[in-house]
């Protein structure tokens, strides 16, 4: 299992509030007041600034460029028939909650196959898993407001390896949902995912490579006391019997709002 030293340093920042306001008003400079007012509220400012350990103008170029990516993939109009083929194949799925309320999203490499679409198409996949597991997050909560991420390496292989859709996903996590995940779970890891991890921690920023555990094997006590056997599928060891439902064709990113049903 991977686990940095710096751990406690990644998980105890907290924002610099006083720098809130200046970094508004430098985007202001270059984004209307109603497109800053709408991208970036002051909690996200707040975890770009973790993101950046509060270095100013380091926070501001990711803040700029996330709402520059935002203006022009307008992730939060993405539905499920934009990424129709990526969809079908049922590679990442919404996996219910964690025991702190943690959102899950489950993606299945062997489920995965990167050369029936294009990297644009994963683009809006990976986009509306980020933007709708936002909207899956308890609103009472701050402490939920996290991602859980699983990626079940299993039958991961070169072919399988597309890097350059590896390497939006790493981008859209780490600089355009900053500070979102809270941990990523790698498991059944082979030697395919020891290179692809080697690839990605040279993209990812040190918090973020803090906050993933690797797992070639033993990995079920983890997830029971993160989870509970219940809530994980008998494919990697649990009791759920279902598999964690396809999204429908016609759903948006409204069908999975939080309610206190959930």
């Amino acid at each position: 299992m991977t686990r940095n030293a710096s751990e406690v340093d990644a998980t105890t920042l907290e924002a610099d509030d006083s720098l809130i306001e200046p970094l508004r008003k430098k985007l202001l400079h270059e984004f209307s007041t109603e497109v800053v007012d709408k991208e970036l509220n002051d909690e996200a400012l707040s975890r770009y600034l973790v993101a950046r350990n509060n270095d100013f103008d380091k926070t501001f170029k990711m803040a700029k460029g996330a709402i520059q990516w935002r203006l022009e993939k307008k992730p939060e109009e993405i539905i499920v028939s934009d990424f129709k083929t990526a969809n079908e194949q049922g590679s990442w799925r919404f996996a219910g909650y964690a025991k702190n309320g943690w959102p899950i999203i489950h993606a299945t490499a062997r489920l995965w196959d990167p050369a029936k679409y294009t990297v644009d198409e994963y683009v809006s996949m990976v986009a509306f898993f980020m933007e709708t597991n936002v909207k899956r997050m308890d609103p009472s909560r701050p402490d939920a407001a996290k991602h859980f991420a699983i990626f079940d390496m299993k039958d991961m292989s070169f072919l399988k390896s597309d890097l350059k859709k590896i390497r939006q996903l790493l981008k859209i996590v780490s600089d355009y949902y900053p500070e979102r995940l809270g941990v990523s779970v790698i498991i059944n890891a082979n030697l395919v995912t020891d290179y692809l991890w080697r690839f990605s921690q040279m993209l990812l920023d040190q918090r973020t490579i803090d906050k993933v555990r690797l797992f070639r094997d033993g990995y079920l006590d983890f997830l029971e006391e993160q989870i509970g056997l219940e809530h994980i599928t008998t494919d990697i060891g649990g009791t759920r019997t279902e598999e964690w439902p396809l999204l429908s064709d016609e759903d948006t990113q409204d069908d999975y709002v939080w309610t206190e049903k959930i």
